[in-house]
């Protein structure tokens, strides 16, 4: 059973990110979407991802259905954040997991005023000290778009996950073009560093959508997961539409 919760909040993980709206925009100018991307190997199953704004506040929700064997698994992820400076400040998260008698959440909370993140995570909770902008693995992948922008080959984050702070690396390898549904897509390739692990994590950004993240490969012991841009919209605009504005231009 932990592998198939391992596989299915991993997926939700991998697709934790938020983009930025189509190139002809400013950078860091957050827009609204909806899209939608297929799990094609590894599993069978959809990630659905939502970004809404409320007040000053952004909301942005991963709904992720999967069928992994025989088992069917969901993992619900909504998080709350804003944006001041081109810095990302999680103010709080939800995570939500069911597979067979498997129901688990977990949270947290950031008051910046008091400089605590309130904790809950696998039945425990607890405070960890921080003060000034925060990343999660949600608003880390706005983090790698601003890093490639800057035109950064490798670069490190720092980041919330569970119940603690850890580090995150990554390198750029190069370019790449991608088969989509949407058709063949120019991207930027990044892996995931690790140190003393077989494990690897591939993204692909394309920088003509402003580095919106168009597939994952999650690559460990001769198995692979991927996870692939299928249809959506930016801002109301189908991504198709954009992607035929710019082949066009």
């Amino acid at each position: 059973m932990g592998r198939y919760l391992y596989l299915v909040t991993g997926i939700a993980a991998l697709l934790s990110f938020n983009i930025c709206a189509a190139s002809a925009l400013p950078a860091f100018q957050l827009t609204p979407y909806h899209l939608t991307y297929e799990i094609t190997e590894g599993a069978k199953g959809q990630t659905v991802r939502s970004l809404v704004k409320s007040d000053e506040q952004w909301v942005m929700s991963t709904d992720t259905d999967a069928k992994i064997t025989l088992i069917n698994a969901q993992n619900d992820i909504e998080t709350t954040f804003i944006e001041r400076d081109s810095e990302f400040y999680s103010l709080s998260q939800t995570n939500r997991t069911k597979a067979a008698f498997v129901n688990r959440t977990a949270s947290f909370d950031y008051d910046n005023e008091s400089g605590q993140i309130n904790w809950v995570y696998k039945k425990k909770s607890g405070t960890v000290a921080h003060n000034g902008p925060l990343i999660d693995d949600s608003t880390m992948q706005l983090e790698i778009v601003r890093q490639l922008k800057m035109g950064e080959q490798a670069f490190s984050i720092d980041l919330f996950r569970k119940n603690s702070m850890t580090t995150r690396a990554f390198k750029v390898l190069g370019t790449e073009k991608i088969d989509t549904a949407l058709g063949q897509i120019n991207t930027v390739k990044v892996a995931r560093t690790r140190k003393n692990s077989k494990k690897q994590t591939l993204m692909y950004y394309a920088p003509a959508l402003n580095y919106t993240l168009v597939r994952i490969d999650q690559l460990e012991d001769g198995e692979a997961l991927i996870i692939m841009l299928k249809s959506g919209d930016i801002d109301g605009t189908p991504v198709g539409e954009l992607l035929a504005k710019i082949k066009g231009e």
